[in-house]
């Protein structure tokens, strides 16, 4: 995998976990039943209720959920690096399924989705790749589940991940998710999340691969229901931009 694929696939994946981060208090997941047991699998069963408890306590504030503006901090760190690649921008969303990413100079580049269409910009190596999320859904079971929450409800997301609270306070919660299935399996290890209780969104999230890479992105400068031009969610690629359009992650 060159470069570019390599940066391609972890914006991309950024992107779809942040969603799939911020549409997880939209509607409590129904837990999924475990075969009944004594010592630590009741003590887990008991943080996955609280993590339910606690997911269905911010229903109500991400129903009412608009538009999201925010700028972030990426951290992502690598084997084969022995320092973190931090990275800053933008982030973006609308409902209707629209996102943006503005990743800041030095690897700037920009993820932008319209609802129907990805874009992944390159601005200084004149280069873009488009998704279609449709063919997404239909040829991709791994990308489907990831992008539970804005592709479909999330209230079957326990099908997909196991889902218990690991820490508590008084202004946020974090709950972990592992994956169920094999597909998943090789492609996320664990991702955690903590979500505001004030608002009901993802302050942090935490994500790591099955190789034991990891990316953290914090969200600061919050500001939701703000007004959004359309604008900010649609690309055209400027003349001299290669534009590469994808068919769908069928390796995932």
């Amino acid at each position: 995998m060159n470069r570019l694929s390599l940066l391609s696939l972890c914006r991309l994946v950024a992107a779809v976990l942040a969603l799939c981060a911020l549409a997880l208090a939209s509607e409590a997941p129904k837990a999924k039943q475990d075969a009944p047991a004594s010592g630590s699998s009741i003590v887990a069963q008991d943080r996955q209720a609280t993590a339910m408890q606690l997911l269905e306590g911010t229903r109500a504030k991400i129903k009412e959920l608009r538009s999201v503006k925010a700028k972030f901090v990426q951290e992502k760190n690598l084997s084969m690096l022995t320092a973190p690649v931090v990275s800053k921008g933008e982030f973006l969303y609308k409902a209707g399924r629209k996102f943006a990413w503005h990743y800041l100079p030095p690897d700037e580049s920009f993820t932008i989705s319209d609802g129907t269409k990805i874009w992944l910009y390159f601005p200084a190596l004149k280069q873009a790749e488009v998704y279609d999320t449709q063919r997404f859904k239909t040829r991709s079971r791994t990308f489907e589940k990831l992008c539970l929450g804005f592709e479909r409800p999330l209230c079957d997301l326990a099908d997909a991940f196991s889902i218990e609270l690991t820490a508590e306070t008084q202004a946020d919660f974090e709950v972990l998710l592992k994956p169920r299935e094999e597909a998943l399996a090789r492609f996320i290890a664990e991702l955690r999340i903590v979500i505001s209780k004030e608002t009901g969104l993802p302050v942090r999230f935490h994500y790591t691969e099955r190789n034991d890479d990891t990316t953290s992105i914090s969200f600061t400068e919050t500001e939701v229901n703000q007004d959004i031009a359309d604008s900010r969610f649609s690309f055209v690629p400027p003349d001299g931009v290669t534009v590469d359009e994808k068919h769908g992650p069928s390796s995932y």
